[in-house]
């Protein structure tokens, strides 16, 4: 098994991919991590991207972002109806990300738990979905930051 820093490094380089727009590249070391990987490590590994994505809210929402230790908490609002529950990679996404923001453990390994149930490759793709939201929200954070100015 690889040490957990080449494993770090994998989820930063796929992130860092998906950011660029190479969904492709992103996926393959997604794959390379997960075929070397335990399930806690998977589990690890969402926490560290989720993570990422909300640091990168709370640059977005500055002082209007919820302060979970004295009561606040995140929130998903479907824009669209049916917009998660028709797709299940996508509700994983969202709700552990949400989870991750409102420090819901519990609620984080339900959410993998049932992932990983359902099977290794819908467990890649849900954690792919999670890499695009989070670098998506990175990619946001930065052109914020920036006064608008983008990415690439």
């Amino acid at each position: 098994m690889m040490s957990a820093e080449d494993a770090a490094q994998l989820a930063y380089d796929a992130v860092v991919a998906t950011a660029d727009g190479d969904a492709e590249h992103a996926s393959d070391l997604l794959a390379r991590l997960h075929a070397d990987s335990t399930t806690n490590r998977m589990y690890g590994v969402c926490c560290g991207i989720a993570h990422l994505g909300h640091r990168a809210l709370q640059l977005l929402y500055g002082d209007r972002a919820p302060d979970v230790e004295r009561g606040g908490m995140w929130v998903l609002e479907e824009i669209r109806p049916g917009g998660l529950t028709g797709d299940p990679v996508q509700m994983f996404a969202a709700r552990f990300l949400i989870a991750h923001c409102n420090a819901d453990t519990a609620t984080e390994e339900a959410l993998f738990g049932a992932a990983v149930t359902t099977g290794q490759a819908h467990l890649v793709r849900c954690v792919m979905r999670l890499v695009s939201d989070a670098a998506g929200l990175c990619n946001a954070a930065y052109q914020q930051q920036a006064g608008g100015a983008g990415h690439r």
